[in-house]
């Protein structure tokens, strides 16, 4: 989650702002065109727009924007910058990015009045572009670090902010010409129990190593009191019929010893829990080419474990439109009938005059 702070405002001065103290608040957009070396070329004119973050993506962040059309723009090469500005008391704006994104796909459309209708990726999809032109090998014993800084400086990029990891591969590892190269990454990633590659608001790549929901605290609050954002509407749903409660993990190659690792959800507290399912076993079997570590396996079979059964309560709702979410935030949510710490799986934010914000969340069970 990005900090509220900024501008030399506090966060405690910023969430004031944000939540409407005063009664009402102000906000806006601006839209500004970057060249390929990140440098600000001036702001480009959106009529209409929206941003997507969705964690379990390949490209977390994407965005739909109406621009009035602008001949200085070459849309193939440049980037945009979206920016979300709240005027404060005191007449000062606090202001945060909400992505960098490439404009790939900027058709026009009209006849007298030109508009682009852009569809925007944020910075990884060069990644997810950009294929291996032959058999690429990383040899056993490569440190996984080094293997992404590899892969990210063939694509550019030399400023990649990578949680650090003494880990190396356990064996060989190829892949053949055509792979996309956000695949080896992710594959990577994987292995050395991180999570996705993401960028943030700035555009920075982000590799975090991954952290147990259930053991993080909650980074902010919506409830429903005089200072709330919340939208009346939330939609809360509850599936499990098909979500495992057996998960197995395997690493098997020739030129190393099997690895493998299990875990099934026997707390009869659970309603996955064979006990409570009729005994009724649903397995997942997933084949890895690599880990870094029995204990690495271990750690990725119990995050599938995690993710597949953060199911108790998939949570809907709406707020005012926020400008500090990232990417997996963890919520505290107090309103009506909900009440709980949830994970953010996915947020949209309507960027038009009274759009509102749409928060998709998990809350864990029991394992």
């Amino acid at each position: 989650m990005i900090s509220l702070a900024t501008n030399g405002y506090t966060a405690a001065q910023v969430k004031r702002a944000l939540h409407a103290e005063r009664g009402a608040r102000e906000v806006f957009y601006r839209f500004e065109r970057l060249n390929a070396d990140k440098v600000p070329l001036g702001l480009l004119d959106a009529v209409d727009g929206s941003i997507s973050l969705d964690y379990n993506a390949d490209i977390m962040r994407t965005g739909r924007f109406t621009i009035r059309d602008d001949p200085r723009v070459d849309w193939q090469a440049e980037l945009l910058r979206v920016w979300f500005s709240c005027i404060m008391p005191d007449g000062g704006e606090a202001a945060w990015p909400l992505g960098l994104f490439y404009m790939p796909t900027a058709p026009k459309r009209g006849s007298v009045h030109i508009y682009r209708e852009v569809e925007a990726y944020d910075t990884t999809t060069i990644l997810w572009d950009d294929q291996v032109m032959s058999r690429y090998r990383i040899a056993r014993g490569t440190k996984y670090t080094q293997a992404l800084s590899g892969l990210f400086s063939s694509v550019g990029v030399h400023d990649a902010i990578i949680e650090p990891s003494e880990s190396v591969t356990q064996t060989a590892l190829e892949w053949d010409a055509g792979t996309p190269k956000g695949e080896i990454v992710q594959q990577l990633l994987t292995a050395d129990n991180y999570e996705p590659l993401m960028a943030d608001a700035w555009g920075r790549w982000m590799c975090r190593k991954y952290r147990d929901p259930r053991a993080r605290s909650a980074e902010y609050s919506y409830e429903a009191n005089e200072l709330s954002v919340l939208l009346p509407d939330q939609t809360v749903e509850e599936d499990i019929f098909r979500i495992p409660n057996v998960f197995v993990g395997v690493v098997s190659r020739p030129d190393r010893p099997a690895m493998s690792f299990s875990y099934e959800i026997t707390d009869p507290k659970s309603p996955l829990a064979a006990v409570n399912r009729g005994d009724r076993h649903v397995t997942e079997t997933k084949i890895y080419e690599d880990a870094a570590s029995a204990i690495a396996l271990e750690a990725e079979v119990r995050r599938r474990a995690g993710r597949a059964t953060s199911f108790v309560s998939s949570l809907k709702f709406q707020t005012a439109p926020m400008p500090h979410h990232a990417a997996g935030d963890i919520l505290w949510l107090d309103a009506g009938n909900v009440r709980g710490k949830y994970q953010e799986t996915k947020w949209t934010l309507d960027l038009r005059a009274g759009g509102q914000m749409t928060h998709e969340a998990q809350k864990e069970g029991i394992l």
